[in-house]
């Protein structure tokens, strides 16, 4: 078989190949409306009353929590010992280090090393498990 022999050969391949592709994207097509059809008929003629009620699986919201306002008052040392090296080097040291004092809109008031609760809920979490309030 020559050059023009392969030649005519890859042209008919080509030419059955073209024709077998579009007869299958034919018949696909025809195939995907018949799908869709019978998919509406199923939905829209064989619905009993109970499927328009839904049940969410999302879990409830969570109740929302109270804020609590804390004042900032100053510094101290984590123990409660008032310094006036505080804002130097080694300030507290021997006393937990340099913590904050807050006050809470009821009067409470806690010594910090962090920020204090922020919702009155992390607060009663905290005394149930370590009987006062963790900062």
């Amino acid at each position: 078989m020559g050059i023009a022999g392969i030649s005519r050969a890859w042209g008919r391949l080509k030419k059955a190949i073209k024709v077998v592709y579009q007869g299958t994207v034919v018949v696909s097509g025809v195939a995907f409306f018949l799908i869709i059809a019978v998919v509406f008929v199923k939905v829209s003629f064989f619905q009993d009353d109970d499927s328009t009620r839904r049940v969410s699986n999302s879990p409830t919201p969570a109740p929302p929590e109270t804020p609590v306002t804390w004042t900032f008052q100053g510094t101290s040392c984590a123990d409660g010992w008032s310094s006036q090296s505080i804002g130097r080097q080694g300030a507290c040291s021997s006393h937990g280090g340099v913590a904050s004092s807050w006050v809470a809109e009821g009067g409470t008031t806690v010594i910090c090393r962090n920020r204090p609760p922020r919702t009155q809920e992390q607060i009663n979490r905290q005394v149930e498990a370590f009987g006062h309030i963790v900062c």
